[in-house]
């Protein structure tokens, strides 16, 4: 059995949860495929440390998304906590339904 530190199983369960991110994203807007390809120029930005500020993104990704809180949310998994918005939810796993909340 390989024995990896928890710093190691840290960043694969942060690479899952980010390629999963992507994925959803990419379903959800299948038919804008724009608004799908400035998402990943964004979020590859933030993940690879380039120059883009975690306040800009944040601002980009809730313009991008509107209409679905959800995935602005989700996107705030991959910020420090200080980038943080609330978004009011009874429901821990509302975060799981990426409809547009119209």
């Amino acid at each position: 059995m390989q024995n990896i530190s928890e710093k190691e199983r840290a960043l694969r369960e942060e690479l899952v949860m980010a390629v999963g991110y992507t994925n959803v994203v990419k379903c959800v807007f299948a038919d804008k495929r724009e608004v799908f390809l400035e998402f990943l120029e964004i979020f590859t930005g933030i993940r690879s440390g380039r120059n883009i500020k975690y306040a800009e993104a944040m601002l980009r990704v809730t313009e991008l998304f509107d209409g679905y809180p959800h995935l602005v949310k989700h996107f705030e998994r991959f910020l420090p906590p200080d980038y943080c918005r609330e978004i009011e939810t009874k429901d821990p796993f509302k975060w799981l339904d990426f409809r547009r909340s119209d």
